[in-house]
């Protein structure tokens, strides 16, 4: 797991794209992650490439979007020669030795900063190609776009018709990583990329191969789902140990045989439900604060009314107070039939229908006394089953908190006894 001072210096390294110089940046972002390096090129400009690496002009709009080059700079190359120097997770500078166009065993490390809309994933992967195109060896693109960074790296294999080619396969992308504000997985992935990491993985790295090896397990969608259901098999078998549920299923018997299957029926529900509800999140349909728990400086953060209490991570307060509105009251409910805020209902003399008074959010004690309801109101209905409140949901504020358990430090990430 990378500490706390490594996830520091990238956020750090990362908040430098804004005010500093893209090539400043853009190394000193490598070297916090181990990567540095003397062979380069003097290219800072997108007539620099031109002369040193495209004079026969094969960069084209149709194939790299050209007239979105806001600045293009070559960084350095990465060879044997300084990977073979590596013992603790740092390379050996070797001199100020030039780049070397025969050094086919090598990366050459290139920043763009695009301008305009935000590039696609396929707008990405093109232009990665494209430069890819200009030389033998692969190309690991550092791409800038207003306040976000992406990077991309393009698996080369050798042609089986003619050896002395490669051919250019999967272009492996991280995308939108924040610069103010990281999100945790990004900063994850980034720590594994660091020297160290990889050399504590996989064994130290001194050679090209050993180094392509490693990034292309780590940037593998193969490795990547392994990792993610691991982490879900995880998370499951210790939310199924601490999850107390207060009333099973209709009609079911209450022993230890059937609470055992509600309790794992309701983990697998509230699973689903929260892959679904962080995607809405990412597609800027439900607020972000509602689900993010940690603040940019890594400090936890609920929003719930007993968030200062040292005992918070035992309390159900935020699936109590949050995540049953946002599932149940919210994306299960039109957007015409929802709670209105106090003023409105104070002020809103024309609403006869009783069951549209008796609206209401769940759990509102469990939230802050200004909490701002308007962050559920706003979330869209979903004409779906997967919000359908089950009995055996529990989603009621009848229910007596000493008689149910699903604790905040479920959500919060953090295992007490870890």
């Amino acid at each position: 797991m990378m500490n706390t001072d490594t996830k520091q210096q990238i956020k750090t390294a990362l908040r430098a794209f804004s005010g500093s110089d893209l090539r400043d940046a853009s190394i000193g972002l490598l070297n916090t992650l181990g990567y540095q390096s003397e062979k380069t090129l003097d290219i800072s400009s997108f007539a620099g490439l031109r002369e040193y690496l495209d004079p026969h002009k094969y960069l084209t709009e149709e194939n790299a979007l050209l007239s979105r080059w806001a600045d293009v700079r070559f960084l350095f190359q990465l060879t044997n020669v300084e990977i073979s120097g590596n013992t603790t997770g740092q390379l050996s500078l070797m001199g100020n030795t030039p780049y070397d166009a025969k050094e086919v065993k090598s990366y050459l490390f290139f920043a763009i900063e695009i301008s305009g809309k935000k590039p696609t994933r396929t707008e990405l992967s093109l232009i990665t190609r494209s430069l890819n195109r200009l030389v033998p060896m692969p190309v690991f693109l550092l791409c800038k776009h207003d306040a976000s960074l992406s990077l991309s790296i393009i698996n080369r294999r050798r042609n089986l018709r003619d050896g002395t080619r490669d051919v250019l396969t999967r272009v492996s992308l991280i995308r939108d990583i924040s610069l103010e504000n990281p999100h945790r997985a990004h900063l994850d992935i980034l720590g594994r990329f660091s020297l160290q990491s990889l050399s504590t993985e996989a064994g130290t790295i001194r050679t090209f191969a050993n180094l392509n090896n490693a990034w292309q397990k780590i940037l593998s969608t193969q490795e990547l789902n392994r990792r993610f259901y691991a982490d879900l098999v995880e998370w499951f078998t210790w939310a199924v140990s601490e999850i107390r549920l207060a009333h099973l299923p209709d009609h079911v018997a209450d022993t230890s045989e059937a609470r055992e299957k509600a309790t794992h029926e309701f983990a697998v529900r509230l699973i689903c439900r929260l892959l679904f509800t962080w995607f809405l999140k990412e597609k800027q349909l439900l607020q972000g604060e509602l689900l993010e728990l940690f603040d940019a400086v890594d400090r936890r953060h609920l929003p719930v009314r007993d968030a200062d209490d040292p005992e918070v991570l035992e309390k159900n307060s935020y699936y109590r107070g949050i995540l049953q509105n946002i599932f149940f009251r919210a994306l299960n409910k039109p957007m015409d039939q929802r709670r209105r805020t106090a003023a409105e209902a104070r002020n809103d003399r024309t609403v006869d229908d009783p069951e549209l008074k008796k609206l209401d959010y769940l759990g509102k004690n469990y939230l802050p006394v200004d909490f701002d309801y308007d962050l559920f109101d706003r979330i869209p209905y979903l004409n779906g089953g997967l919000f359908d409140a089950l009995p055996e949901d529990n989603a009621s504020d009848t229910i007596d908190d000493g008689a149910i358990l699903i604790p905040n430090k479920l959500f919060a990430a953090m295992r007490i006894d870890a």
